[in-house]
């Protein structure tokens, strides 16, 4: 019994120094991963139920969460535009091509649902407060699957991975075992290991997904449920606030900051928007009531001018939310070091949307929102210097 615990020990130590040696060869343990990835690709594109509650009508595959025709095809080249994906072969993150029919898309309404968002798709305009509360609720919705889906997947994979874990482990230790002397009818029988370090550890980085998930499922989207469909907006808020200048980018998701209430600091999570189309950008903040000043607190730091409102969108798109559809051109423009910076920075996520990036994705726009500013006949003293250093910086 000695030799076996010995044994034991030994086979779970290396284990937990390196993983991979429950895998027979890197091509497997490849295959596997990639496995895994084509079975998710294919699990959320799949046909499900209505996500509005009691509804059991069959899902539409393809559910836009970005106005189709007011945002997307008026910044879209060649129909296609560029959206931050993870290449898990590559190991990095790129912006993959994607078709304005298939951008912001998920099975999230059935046809009878999908209808509520007719109006404002067909004529290309958000211009009333109904239309800001159907448009945070689908990009609302969205956030909730792609969180439920995560953590789905997730506990799919771990299981899978459990079993294959055990197996292989007590595979090791048998002939580990026979090795020093034990005989070949020697049966190691069900193995299981407790207390998994490096299974602990991806756990704990989902933590934060599975606690926006609750406040989405039990806190946001009964209030937004509760404005729709019986009337009742007391427990919603939403600003929206239209500018006279097309942001080259389309975004509709979540974001979160962190704000001081009267006990200790707080994260507020925002559902956030840019909606471009012709010569206009509208952007929209909502979230539930309770943190409406905290909200308004966030919309005055970023909104005192054109340069800070363009960094608040910038930090959205690195510090927030992935479901963003970017101008190729736009791109494509940028220096190629920069690109990769800019990547790397929202594969990191270390920050949140209350902060602001270092480095230009707008060069164009940046610039001349500095011409105007220059041509403003306001007082030019040392905090003006500094923050057009600044800005100017961003573009190196």
């Amino acid at each position: 019994m000695d030799l076996i615990k010995e044994v034991l020990d030994e086979v779970v130590d290396q284990y937990r120094a390196n993983n991979h040696i429950i895998f027979s060869s890197d091509s497997e343990r490849a295959s596997l991963h990639f496995g895994d990835v084509a079975k998710r690709l294919k699990a959320w594109k799949k046909g499900r139920e209505c996500i509005v509650p009691k509804c059991s009508q069959t899902a539409i595959k393809q559910s836009h969460t970005v106005p189709r025709g007011m945002s997307l095809s008026s910044i879209s080249e060649a129909e296609h535009l560029l959206t931050p994906e993870f290449d898990h072969r590559r190991g990095e993150l790129v912006l993959q091509r994607v078709g304005q029919n298939k951008a912001s898309t998920f099975p999230g309404f059935c046809s009878e649902h999908e209808a509520l968002f007719h109006e404002f798709e067909t004529s290309g305009k958000i211009d009333q407060s109904q239309h800001i509360y159907l448009q945070t609720y689908r990009a609302a919705c969205r956030e909730w699957f792609r969180t439920s889906f995560i953590l789905e997947q997730h506990d799919r994979t771990m299981a899978a991975y459990d079993s294959l874990r055990d197996e292989r482990l007590a595979a090791l230790v048998e002939r580990r075992l026979r090795e020093r002397g034990f005989g070949d009818e020697f049966k190691m029988g069900k193995l299981e290991l407790k207390n998994d370090t490096l299974k602990n550890q991806w756990s704990d980085e989902l933590e934060a997904i599975r606690e926006y998930d609750i406040w989405l499922k039990t806190t946001l989207l009964p209030a937004f449920e509760k404005a729709i469909f019986q009337g009742d907006t007391s427990n919603v808020y939403t600003y929206a606030i239209s500018i006279d200048v097309q942001i080259p980018v389309a975004l509709s998701g979540g974001g979160a900051f962190h704000a001081r209430d009267t006990k200790a600091e707080r994260r507020v999570d925002m559902i956030i928007g840019v909606m471009p189309s012709d010569g206009n950008t509208l952007l929209t903040f909502g979230g539930h009531a309770s943190d409406e000043d905290f909200i308004n607190a966030y919309v005055t730091t970023w909104m005192n001018n054109a340069l800070g409102m363009l960094s608040m969108v910038e930090s959205w798109m690195v510090n927030g939310s992935d479901q963003w559809y970017l101008k190729p051109s736009v791109w494509n423009a940028l220096p190629e070091g920069r690109r990769s910076a800019i990547l790397s920075a929202i594969h990191a996520c270390e920050q949140n949307i209350g902060q602001e990036f270092e480095l230009s994705i707008f060069d164009g726009l940046r610039n001349n929102f500095l011409v105007d500013l220059a041509a403003q006949e306001e007082k030019k003293d040392e905090k003006y210097s500094e923050f057009v250093d600044k800005q100017r910086r961003k573009m190196i």
